[in-house]
């Protein structure tokens, strides 16, 4: 299966001509476009036209949300019916050579008049190349520029946004991605894996949906495809898709039911992602009391697998946790409900960072906290609001979801005040859980009023609020020193030690306010498939975490620090 040149999945697909006599009429209208076309003639003659077409081209799918362009979109949007009339004759299997001939010559012509003038816009510092797609065709961004008026224009100016966060963000306690990427992407979407007929499709609909999303797609039920799917195809599948992925600086995540998994196959998934040289591909195995013989037999055939190419082994213990939960580059996202009726759904919309170490250096107050808190729903319902308002071209990408109930793909949405650098003792002793947990129901109070006032007045908006912490991978910067919990952990005996015992407990309080979305990882330097098994055990049983995250990137040097915890 060649993945670079797929094909759209088949609710993308022309449905083709309903008649014989439909199709010859309409590719005798497609010789005629052909040879008549005097709107082709006319930009030929007249060049400073066509460049401030392209300029406003550019503009228009830059305010669309469309922010990497390639020459295709702009040839679509300058010559609406020369491309109109190219598709037709193209997809018409009634087409005669010569017509598909002259087809293909005027669509020839219409890119390298516009990747001319797009080559200029790059030696003027308006757009830059960000890389070629995999047909080898030229994608664009914008540059630290934007055309407006035929004027260059200060990006961050352009779409600077003052949002009720402004004073924390100017003292450094408030941090969120950059605006062009804050307000025009979705965070996350979560991918239904059996829904899908083909590898084939559910790679174009990622296509389809990529430039839409901002940190992660993550991929439900995956062992579906692992399990039926030719072996080739798959390993073709991963490498196109994490690499997409990568080229989009966002990650991908691969969910897989350990009950319902073929191990051999998914060994040879594990190779095949272990040869790339930039991996974007997280593996979250989810269990149960009832799989954890399937655990013990995958542990003993693929645990090497892990250990020596760095993959995370991400638990999900669904005895805590029923939905679906996945790690992201901004942290974890939580889904609370598994949605059967749509081939995917929005999980998050959008997230705002709050460093708390640095909060309690400035204003450490709870009050100040409180108000910072609702500072923080306000901007993300701004943020959201903005998304749904101004960005619609990004939204329709992702209604493809549900064609037949589009809603349905943002109906689970939730936005993040993800926290960064807070002490899990401090958390204890100063009464801050108490504190978290009266902030998370004065952001659900706040969010339910808002989504009400947007459905009176007719909008389908879904505004819902959550706490996460942040990851490190988190795009900001500035952020204070990351300070942790660290133990030394030999074996399962060090576990059940008074001092761990009360590191657990307190995770599993603050991760029950996070309602999930927050994991516990443990670093390994030398482990056993019976060592981590025997954690597994112990923490599924005796715990309610719902995501252990086990890391293997310890240097054998390091064995003073077998292992340790830590929450970031």
């Amino acid at each position: 299966m060649d993945l670079q040149a797929q094909a759209m999945p088949e609710q993308f697909k022309n449905k083709g001509l309903t008649s014989k006599r439909e199709a010859r009429g309409k590719a005798g209208r497609s010789n005629n476009g052909l040879k008549n076309n005097s709107g082709f003639n006319n930009f030929e003659v007249n060049s400073q036209k066509l460049s401030r077409k392209i300029e406003q081209a550019v503009q228009k799918l830059f305010r669309e949300g469309v922010y990497e362009i390639t020459t295709t979109e702009i040839v679509k949007t300058v010559f609406p019916s020369q491309w109109q009339v190219i598709e037709s004759v193209l997809n018409s299997e009634f087409s005669t050579k010569h017509e598909v001939h002259q087809a293909k010559a005027l669509k020839a012509k219409l890119h390298r008049k516009v990747i001319y003038y797009l080559n200029k816009l790059v030696e003027e510092g308006l757009l830059r190349i960000s890389k070629l797609n995999p047909r080898g065709e030229k994608v664009f961004t914008v540059s630290r520029t934007q055309i407006q008026a035929g004027k260059p224009q200060n990006l961050n100016a352009m779409l600077s946004i003052l949002t009720p966060t402004k004073y924390y963000e100017d003292l450094g306690i408030v941090q969120h991605h950059p605006d062009i990427e804050w307000v025009s992407r979705v965070h996350s979407v979560v991918l239904n894996a059996d829904l899908f007929e083909s590898l084939t499709a559910l790679n174009a609909t990622i296509q389809h949906i990529a430039p839409a999303v901002n940190d992660t797609i993550a991929i439900n039920n995956f062992q579906t495809m692992i399990n039926t799917k030719q072996l080739s195809s798959l390993q073709n599948f991963l490498v196109f898709t994490n690499n997409l992925l990568r080229d989009y600086n966002q990650k991908l995540s691969l969910i897989i039911n350990v009950s319902y998994l073929n191990i051999e196959r998914f060994n040879a998934v594990l190779k095949t992602l272990s040869l790339l040289p930039s991996r974007v591909t997280n593996i979250v195995l989810k269990l149960n009391h009832k799989s954890m013989s399937s655990l013990d037999v995958l542990l003993s055939k693929s645990l090497k697998l892990f250990m020596d190419n760095n993959f995370k082994l991400n638990i999900h213990n669904a005895n805590a946790f029923k939905g679906v939960l996945y790690p992201g580059r901004a942290g974890v996202y939580a889904l609370h409900k598994n949605v059967k009726n749509a081939l995917g759904v929005v999980s998050s919309a959008t997230s705002i960072g709050i460093d708390v170490m640095r909060f309690t250096e400035k204003l450490k107050t709870f009050t100040a906290f409180r108000k910072l808190s609702l500072a923080a729903a306000k901007t993300l319902l701004l943020i959201t609001s903005i998304q749904f308002k101004t960005f619609k071209q990004n939204i329709k990408r992702l209604q493809i979801l549900s064609r037949e109930n589009p809603a349905i793909v943002f109906s689970h949405s939730k936005s993040y005040v993800r926290l960064w650098n807070y002490d899990w003792e401090g958390v204890e002793k100063n009464n801050l859980l108490d504190l978290m947990l009266s902030v998370r129901e004065t952001l659900k109070i706040f969010a339910r009023s808002e989504e009400m006032i947007y459905k009176s007045c007719g909008l389908p908006m879904k505004f819902n609020i959550g706490l996460s912490s942040a990851f490190k991978t988190y795009k900001l910067k500035f952020l204070s020193k990351k300070h942790y919990f660290k133990q030394r952990v030999y074996s399962l005996k060090d576990l059940t030690s008074p001092v761990m015992k009360n590191f657990l407990r307190v995770r599993e309080r603050l991760i029950n306010i996070f309602e999930g979305a927050d994991r516990v990882r443990i670093f390994h330097a030398n482990a056993s498939p019976e060592k981590i098994f025997e954690e597994v055990s112990y923490l599924t049983t005796t715990t309610n975490l719902p995501l252990i995250s086990f890391d293997f990137t310890a240097k054998p040097r390091d064995l003073k620090l077998t292992q340790f915890l830590n929450h970031g």
